[in-house]
């Protein structure tokens, strides 16, 4: 019986992780749309003669999508601490 549970417990964490890559990999292609979206609108903002809202909205996209990546990989490092130590004090 503690075999069951042990490959049913293992087959959930495998679903799990599949399905957060899944969702990793989507948001990391949605971000990549609306990062270019916001690039080339600057671009053409610029390149019509609006220098100033052109840089504001590459900038601001640049430091949206830099300030995204970097508070995702925070969360993602501590939600992985947070297990490992979770997995060492159940031991």
């Amino acid at each position: 019986m503690a075999e069951q549970q042990q490959q049913h417990r293992t087959e959930l964490e495998n679903k799990v992780i599949t399905q957060q890559i899944k969702e990793s990999q989507r948001g990391q292609i949605f971000g990549f749309i609306l990062g270019l979206i916001g690039l080339l609108g600057s671009i053409i903002l610029i390149y019509s003669g609006k220098e100033i809202g052109g840089s504001i909205l590459g900038g601001g996209s640049l430091t949206l999508l830099v300030s995204l990546f970097v508070l995702g990989k925070k969360a993602q490092k501590k939600s992985l601490e947070e297990k490992s130590n979770k997995d060492n004090s159940g031991q």
